[in-house]
């Protein structure tokens, strides 16, 4: 009681505690009681320190964890690789609540976070026969309990090329839906009653089976395809971007190295990153292809610094004017980095464990990486950017 007023003594109390939840939990609150303090920069830098050291949080997970989602406000997995036992959770990063769901019969995956978040969904793929359908699962408030909400109606989409359990990628930006399916590709919109409906749809610029990975730019003008470019004699990559529009192909690029990632940005502008650590920022024209140097970096001659000694594996850009690029390191382990786009410079590099599947939240905080048996959930909060939640 008498840390209550005190500053000195309440932040003495907070570095007592052991655990790094507790800790941060201590030491942010104090960010938040005393302002004005001149211990301030040494308490935020202290708690950034801690939070680089170790997780915030460490889920218990019992079973085998296909990959998640993650939103920034939680993460969803799927337990169990039988689709018969498979069980549904999520995890709020705020209240740290688990909260169980309603599994939908047949569930196959999850794919990607398709609606806003005003509208609370998350989007999984199931399987219905000799089809898969899109359903939406009502994204819970803390004070909601799972048995009162079950899962909307899968949304079939009323196309040829879903029929036949043909395998699709989704990319979403949070209105739309861009489908692969078949050697077709479909722009779906999300509609006011929770239904899917095709809004655009064309030809794959690239057989389906060969592309790797797809993203819309976020004003849902254009998609970008990678993957193999299966006329090539040797293995290597192609991109193709599509206005979809009127399913033109506007910009066609080969690669050397192998595509693992890609991510849009507005203004007709997307990320490509590679299997070699090139991190490169184009436009949906085709004019413009900069890389990303890091002057740490490896340097490659007639190409220059490489953004990171390894493989990029996934690209979260956020309104702030950040990219958090997450990938492997040659010698081994796993990094994050995040990169100021406006400067073109990177702002903090971090290393990781070697995790099963990794989610990256979309505005950046968080960075949740499961191994066997848990889920353990890193605050990746950047110095003088803490703000009370």
């Amino acid at each position: 009681s008498a840390s209550v007023g005190d500053p000195a003594a309440a932040w003495a109390a907070a570095r007592a505690l052991p655990s790094a939840a507790a800790f941060l939990d201590a030491g942010e609150a104090w960010l938040e009681r005393f302002p004005t303090d001149p211990r301030r920069a040494e308490v935020e830098a202290a708690l950034v320190a801690r939070r680089r050291a170790e997780p915030r949080w460490i889920l218990p997970a019992a079973g085998a964890l296909a990959p998640g989602l993650a939103s920034a406000r939680e993460a969803l997995y799927v337990c169990d690789g039988r689709i018969a036992q498979r069980g549904l959770w999520s995890w709020a990063w705020a209240t740290r609540q688990r909260t169980e769901h309603a599994v939908p019969p047949g569930l196959i995956d999850l794919q990607v976070l398709a609606a806003p978040s005003r509208q609370g969904l998350w989007a999984v793929q199931v399987r219905d026969g000799a089809k898969r359908l899109i359903t939406f699962l009502p994204r819970l408030s803390p004070r909601r309990s799972s048995s009162s909400v079950a899962p909307a109606p899968p949304a079939a989409l009323e196309d040829p090329a879903f029929d036949h359990g043909s395998s699709f990628l989704l990319s979403g930006d949070g209105r739309a839906l861009l489908a692969l399916a078949g050697e077709r590709w479909l722009l779906c919109g999300l509609q006011p009653d929770g239904s899917l409906a095709i809004e655009l749809a064309g030809s794959s610029p690239l057989p389906s089976a060969s592309v790797r990975v797809v993203t819309l730019t976020p004003d849902g003008t254009h998609a970008v395809f990678a993957g193999r470019d299966p006329d090539e004699q040797v293995s290597v990559d192609a991109l193709r971007v599509v206005r979809l529009a009127d399913d033109a192909v506007v910009v066609k690029r080969m690669f050397t190295a192998r595509v693992k990632a890609l991510q849009g940005l507005p203004g007709g502008w997307f990320l490509v990153g590679t299997d070699i650590g090139q991190l490169i920022e184009a436009d949906v024209r085709g004019e413009r292809w900069d890389m990303l140097a890091n002057p740490e970096g490896e340097l490659i001659e007639f190409v220059g610094h490489k953004a990171v000694d390894g493989e990029h594996s996934a690209l979260r850009w956020t309104p702030a004017g950040l990219l958090y690029a997450y990938g492997r390191l040659d010698r081994g382990g796993r990094v994050l980095q995040v990169w100021r786009l406006a400067e073109r410079a990177l702002v903090e590099e971090g290393e990781f464990p070697a995790y099963g599947t990794i989610q990256l939240s979309p505005d950046g905080r968080y960075l949740a990486g499961s191994v066997k048996d848990r889920v353990e959930v890193w605050d990746r909060w950047l110095p003088g950017e803490w703000a009370p939640r």
